[in-house]
């Protein structure tokens, strides 16, 4: 190699140099001046901030603005820089208490803030401002802003036009600036990007075409006018670009007696659509039945009319319904909208209604007492949701016409009302699992003679059990169960005729719930017009009395044998004491037969066995003796059904009776086949490979959770 190009070479690698040690040089220049680690953020942004902390006034004792002292703004509370650049890149001071007026920022907006000019995030949110004109700058300095809350802010006068600059704005909520004006509404069109849109309580020009500049935000939401004064709902467009919107409210408008419009039913995105109170009138259209993603739907307070379309019982994700304060008929049948998760107070409903299902919700507050003059309602369930309170006195004054109400599972409490005797065609009432008090009105018996379902268990209903209820003469179902019931059973009970004659009519399957007993507890199965199997019990259960977990005593009356066409009788839970009645061998329909937990005596009939439909027994912890009559079907029942009787003997017991032979065994437990040394060498064998399973799947589960954690990390 020649000297020259040696000379050469060595130049350029000079030159390479200088240039590194100059471009280090102008980067330490430019992180000391702009930089949040060097001498703080920009002077003239730094006093910008602080000619705007100068222009408001804030509680002295909150001192929201206390940080923002010495020469880094970057570090002052609300203030984010740029981590390179050092320029101030968000502005967030919302009131930290919501509308707690006195933390407030107050004053007016100085305009220095357009100094900072590459702000993405301007929070200024509920503060006072008032009587601060919408401030001109923002449309025309801010057009990095992607984030921009103004809402409840104080603002005064008209949005200006120039807003439309701020093109890659996601965010925009000018809601509840409640003198804010918005004449020009066009810019809105040209924020592209906008995917979250309020301006809830901005007077919106009645001629303005809001609809044409909404539409042409296709990356749109949430879109929010509350209350804008809209007035045109253009019915129908021929393109509708705002398919993804979720979340729509045009409630507090005034449309003029306008139909919903068209083009919502493109909108199958939507979760949560409010139009309440904004003059809407007409039917209420079946498309909004084929909107299966709603979650929220109010159309309350409008002038809706005609029927609620049976397409609404499909939104199986309806969370909340509001129809109420319309002028709605019931159609012939009815409304259902049970096993949803709709929430609120119960509306009222027309007259005109028949039927009515809000089972299964998440209804609170009471039951309204304003059930109209003359209704024509004949079907009520209201079964569990969260409905509190009493039960309404207008039930058996202004709806007279019930055959089934069911109220079951909520939290209703006092006593039944008085005008409830006045609904003499009822024939199914479930008011189980409440906190209905006092005791159980003799008019039950007297007054509501075709009743042939009756549940009030799970109550706080006390006193005798009224012998007026044996008038009920077509009475299937009684469940009087867990409640502090006392006295004796009265033996008037034997007139149930439809239990104890075979040629009684059936419950109507639209409201059939059979009363299954089984052993210790009961076990609805909840038939309500559908086909439900459950192993081990008939579906075709249709006759039972509950009495269990009450407080009775006396003995069981022999007159109750005589219900011949029971499938279950449950008395456990009490302090019935005396004999087993012999003839409750008689009842060869039982399936169910739960007569545990009393303090019953004597032997256990031998007729029991005899009963070949048995399916579920149990005597168990009474005060019986004797051998046990282990044949029939009560060789089917193991010690469970038994147990807790100390004078009982023979098979399936351990106990022997006098006069076993010795070399007898009793039929032993499927369960008793290990002895006590066995299950000790068991234990021994299983303890160490078990030690061994639990220790290695905890070894492996650690070593996948590192592994998982290097992987999150990458």
């Amino acid at each position: 190699m020649s000297s020259t190009s040696v000379r050469i070479l060595r130049a350029l690698f000079l030159l390479h140099v200088l240039v590194l040690v100059l471009f280090a040089f102008l980067s330490n220049i430019v992180i000391a001046d702009h930089g949040s680690n060097g001498r703080g953020c920009m002077e003239k942004e730094r006093e910008a901030l602080l000619k705007f902390k100068n222009g408001v006034t804030e509680d002295p004792h909150l001192r929201r603005l206390s940080s923002w002292v010495g020469d880094d703004c970057c570090s002052w509370s609300g203030v984010v820089c740029h981590n390179v650049t050092g320029r101030v890149i968000e502005l967030s001071l919302p009131n930290p208490d919501g509308f707690n007026d006195s933390s407030m920022l107050r004053g007016g907006i100085d305009s220095s803030l357009a100094d900072l000019t590459d702000l993405v995030h301007l929070d200024l949110s509920l503060n006072n401002f008032y009587p601060t004109p919408f401030p001109t700058f923002i449309g025309n300095s801010f057009q990095n802003l992607i984030y921009l809350n103004l809402f409840y802010a104080g603002f005064v006068g008209e949005v200006p036009p120039n807003m439309g600059n701020l093109s890659n704005l996601r965010f925009l909520d000018l809601g509840f600036n409640r003198n804010m004006t918005i004449g020009n509404i066009g810019w809105l069109s040209r924020l592209s990007s906008l995917q979250y849109l309020d301006l809830s309580e901005g007077k919106i020009s009645e001629k303005a075409p809001w609809f044409e500049a909404v539409n042409k935000l296709s990356s749109l939401l949430e879109l929010l006018l509350y209350g804008c004064n809209l007035e045109n709902v253009y019915a129908s467009h021929p393109r509708v670009n705002i398919t993804d919107l979720k979340v729509l409210d045009l409630s507090g408008n005034n449309f003029h007696r306008s139909a919903l419009p068209d083009w919502l039913s493109h909108l199958t995105n939507l979760e949560e659509l409010d139009v309440n109170g904004s003059n809407f009138t007409g039917p209420i259209p079946s498309y909004l039945g084929r909107m299966s993603a709603l979650k929220l739907l109010d159309l309350g307070g409008n002038k809706f009319e005609g029927s609620v379309p049976e397409s609404l019982g499909q939104l199986s994700g309806l969370v909340e319904l509001d129809i109420s304060d319309n002028a709605l008929e019931a159609n012939a049948l009815g409304i259902d909208l049970s096993n949803n998760k709709i929430r609120g107070e119960l509306p009222a409903f027309s007259s005109r209604l028949e039927w009515l299902d809000l089972s299964n919700n998440s209804l609170f507050g009471s039951i309204p007492n304003k059930w109209e003059q003359d209704s024509s309602l004949w079907f009520l369930d209201l079964a569990n949701n969260e409905l509190s309170g009493t039960i309404p006195s207008s039930f058996g004054i202004n709806i007279t016409n019930l055959l089934s109400l069911n109220l079951g599972k909520n939290n209703l409490s006092g006593e039944l009302p008085l005008p409830m005797k006045n609904l003499k065609d009822l024939q199914f009432i479930d008011l189980q699992s409440n906190k209905l008090s006092g005791k159980i009105p003799s008019w039950m018996g007297e007054n509501l003679s075709n009743l042939r379902f009756l549940s009030l268990r799970s109550n706080l209903f006390h006193g005798e059990v009224p012998g007026q209820l044996s008038r009920l003469a077509s009475l299937q179902i009684l469940d009087m169960a867990n409640n502090n019931l006392s006295g004796s059973i009265p033996k008037s009970l034997k007139n149930f005729m439809a239990m104890a004659n075979s040629d009684s009519n059936n419950l109507p399957p639209f409201y059939t719930r059979t009363l299954v007993g089984s052993m210790g507890e009961s076990m609805w199965i909840v038939m309500k017009g559908r086909e439900l199997f459950y192993p081990g019990f008939s579906k075709n259960n249709r006759k039972g009395l509950d009495l269990s977990m009450n407080k009775l005593s006396g003995n069981i009356p022999e007159e109750l044998t005589e219900l011949v066409e029971l499938q279950n009788l449950n008395l456990s839970g009490n302090f019935l004491q005396g004999q087993i009645p012999e003839k409750i061998g008689e009842m060869r329909k039982l399936e169910s037969l739960d007569l545990s937990r009393n303090r019953l005596s004597g032997v256990i009939p031998p007729t029991l066995s005899a009963l070949s439909f048995l399916g579920g027994f149990s005597v168990s912890n009474n005060n019986l003796s004797g051998k046990i009559p282990f044949t029939g079907q009560l060789a089917t029942f193991q010690k469970p059904s038994y147990i807790g009787n100390e004078k009982l003997c023979g098979p399936p017991l351990s106990n022997k009776c006098p006069g076993d032979h010795e070399t007898l065994q009793p039929r032993r437990d499927p369960d008793d086949h290990v002895n006590m040394s066995q299950e000790k060498e068991e234990d021994d064998e299983i303890e160490p490979w078990t030690l061994y399973n639990v220790t290695g799947s905890g070894f492996i589960g650690g070593i996948c959770s590192v592994f998982g954690v290097l992987i999150a990390n990458n």
